[in-house]
């Protein structure tokens, strides 16, 4: 009967007003028999016992005694479902637990109730431990939201670390582009500056050229201001000296001079038939090549060789 009063307890039913029951061996509290026998009335023990998810190998050994019974009610399968013990519960449980003799009365008399006993037993152990443990684990749901949490803004930081790894590169490569073109540029820069440099060498150099350059555009002026005349005399030179000696060309070329003179066509005051025609460079190599450094010879030279016709040369 103590057994079933711990019953009544744990599955919150009624029970009688705390009295003491002096016919026992040892004087304890009297039983509530009215809600025991209620209690006993309950059916579909097996039934109810072979649907269980939550036991393990221990639990069920301390309730093989139960499944013997033939009749027995549905007492096990409503302790078994109880999930709400509390410290008041555990407290009016307490007196029937420290009974030491209980368990081997009860085992006399009806031992699967024995057996139940101590399944109350460990049911009020797993309370205690159960107390200490829901802190812990109340720590450790926090500690794993406060992870997740964690996670989640770990996650964002390193998306936007990502997004700022990507806009850096963007902005290193752009930072290269602009670097190369400053170099680009820069080369380009020092290029123009040291052709102007050299550009002022050049012309401070050429300062001295300047005068001889001014006195050469004259004398050039001049050369074609008495280009007509010049060419006038180079032209009957070539066509009508050719088969003279020395002394009858210069006699042709001062009264062509005079004619030229009196029509007032301008034409070179030292009018030289040879430096009209030729330079000095090829007087030279002719010279080299064995002709006399005569005018006769030179004058003989240049006819030969401005005119298209086959000249006639005769060896003296």
């Amino acid at each position: 009967m103590i057994v079933l009063d711990m019953a009544l307890i744990l599955m919150k039913r009624r029970i009688d007003p705390i009295r003491i029951d002096y016919n026992l061996d040892e004087p304890f509290y009297a039983s509530s028999k009215t809600e025991i026998l209620r209690l006993l009335n309950f059916s579909g023990l097996l039934s109810t016992l072979l649907t269980i998810r939550e036991l393990n190998d221990e639990i069920i050994e301390l309730l093989a005694p139960y499944l013997r019974l033939l009749n027995f009610s549905g007492l096990l399968s409503t302790l078994l479902t109880i999930r709400e013990l509390n410290d008041e519960i555990i407290e009016l449980l307490a007196p029937y637990s420290e009974i030491k003799d209980l368990s081997e009365k009860a085992r006399k008399a009806y031992q699967d109730l024995a057996t139940l006993k101590t399944w109350t037993d460990k049911i009020q152990s797993y309370h205690a431990i159960n107390k200490e443990v829901i802190p812990i684990k109340d720590k450790v749901q926090k500690a794993e939201n406060s992870l997740r949490k964690a996670s989640r803004k770990l996650a964002r930081a390193e998306r936007e670390l990502e997004r700022t790894e990507v806009g850096l590169a963007k902005c290193q490569n752009d930072f290269d582009v602009a670097m190369q073109t400053k170099q680009a540029y820069q080369a380009d820069y020092d290029a123009l500056l040291k052709r102007r440099n050299d550009a002022n060498t050049l012309i401070s150099g050429l300062t001295g050229e300047k005068i001889r350059w001014n006195e050469q555009n004259k004398a050039f002026e001049q050369s074609i201001e008495k280009l007509i005349g010049n060419s006038i005399l180079v032209t009957a030179f070539l066509s009508y000296c050719g088969p003279y000696n020395q002394d009858f060309r210069q006699r042709m070329l001062n009264e062509w001079q005079k004619q030229i003179q009196q029509r007032t066509i301008p034409f070179s005051d030292n009018f030289d038939i040879i430096e009209q025609l030729n330079d000095e460079a090829t007087i030279g190599e002719w010279n080299l090549q064995g002709l006399p450094n005569d005018d006769l010879s030179i004058q003989n030279g240049i006819i030969a060789t401005s005119n298209y016709r086959y000249p006639l040369l005769i060896d003296p």
